[in-house]
């Protein structure tokens, strides 16, 4: 579908961001390029605040709007891949694929802008600070969306082979919550535990008893996660800690228990504290409000035209991923998709998993990316 010199321009593009990493709501130079890289198309963006860019590129009748989404920041990873364009930013890395789905949405851009012949819009937006979940609500509340009718995003995965697409019906990414525990006991010596209230036992119980939130009180068809990341406490060895603190990130696919999953953790959390004459003090909150969840009508469109229309590559069925995607806040709003497109070349090593300072992608997984853009967008404006 794309040509031997679009190939190119999407690998060169994605070496300049992979080299020039540059973290969520900090993507100023990012930015930049991609401004200069549209205008140079003869394409109008527009910058929006915190780094976000939107462009539409009219076909040449009047139709419907898709907007494709691509996300460009980056992570505070030190890189170790040694590869020849490895970051030049100490301790920053696209160590999650964004440096690729920037590029290939500005070569899905360049496409369009030299082939208007379908009905409607294409607006493309580059997003900033995915990795916080903040990014997609800020062009929210910008208006990116206005008179948009479908979304469509991709995520290059490590998990699938390059070659291979995923896109499937219902919950794709999980809504993403962190919580934060904080124990008070009382220290003392620690020869004498009988006069103290040890917090190390108290947060070592609680980080139990948080697990059966999981297995106990919730409903065996609703996945979820409770994951203790954080424990800190103590200050020597012979002395009984009379404080801890703990933190951690809950993940679950059902909206349902947004409200519900908190409050039963909080009963759990005071039940143990005072159990062992303790106190806590709890607090979470959804960092992404909405999981992914792709519109079932939109897939089965889509895995048409796959099976049609790009039946060179392999379409697979892939699970859910229990990750955060502020994609998602954007599903919540319009029907759409997000689709797993697969970077990994296990015979090359190529299969580091997302946010390893080695992660790396197979290249060719850009021209897939790029031509699914493509696909789906001509698609749906046909």
């Amino acid at each position: 579908m794309i040509d031997k010199s679009l190939q190119n321009y999407i690998v060169e593009m994605r070496r300049y961001f992979h080299m020039h990493p540059e973290t969520s709501f900090n993507e100023l130079g990012t930015s930049k390029r991609i401004m200069e890289e549209l205008k140079e198309m003869g394409l109008e963006p527009v910058l929006l605040e915190k780094n976000g860019i939107v462009v539409d590129i009219q076909g040449n009748r009047p139709g419907k709007t898709i907007a494709l989404r691509a996300d460009m920041d980056a992570l505070s990873i030190q890189e170790e891949t040694g590869c020849e364009y490895a970051s030049v930013n100490e301790g920053t890395m696209h160590a999650c694929g964004h440096d690729g789905h920037a590029s290939m949405l500005l070569g899905a851009a360049k496409y369009f802008s030299q082939h208007r012949d379908f009905s409607g819009t294409v607006k493309c937006l580059f997003q900033s600070a995915e990795e916080t979940g903040k990014g997609a609500n800020a062009m929210i509340e910008q208006e990116a969306l206005e008179g948009v009718d479908r979304v469509f995003a991709i995520h290059l995965w490590t998990g699938i082979e390059c070659g291979e697409i995923s896109v499937q019906p219902g919950p794709q990414t999980a809504a993403v919550g962190v919580f934060n525990i904080e124990i008070e006991g009382k220290g003392g010596h620690g020869s004498m535990p009988h006069e103290c209230v040890d917090a190390v036992v108290v947060g070592c119980n609680t980080v139990n008893a948080l697990q059966t939130v999981i297995s106990r009180e919730m409903n065996p068809m609703d996945i979820g996660v409770i994951t203790v990341g954080e424990f800190h406490s103590g200050s020597r060895f012979n002395i009984i800690a009379g404080k801890a603190n703990l933190s951690g990130t809950t993940r679950v696919y059902n909206k349902n228990l947004l409200k519900i999953l908190p409050e039963k953790m909080e009963r759990i959390i005071n039940g143990v504290a005072s159990t062992y004459g303790a106190s806590a003090k709890f607090t979470h909150e959804w960092a992404i409000e909405n999981p992914s969840v792709n519109d079932i009508e939109v897939v089965r469109e889509i895995q048409n035209m796959i099976d049609t229309k790009m039946n060179s590559y392999k379409r697979i069925e892939f699970e859910a991923l229990p990750i955060g995607e502020d994609f998602a806040n954007m599903l919540s709003l319009v029907p759409g998709a997000l689709a797993l497109v697969g970077a990994a070349n296990t015979s090359k090593g190529i299969n580091y998993p997302h946010h390893h300072p080695k992660f790396q992608i197979d290249e060719n997984a850009l021209t897939v990316g790029t031509e699914l853009y493509i696909a789906v967008s001509q698609d749906f404006l046909k």
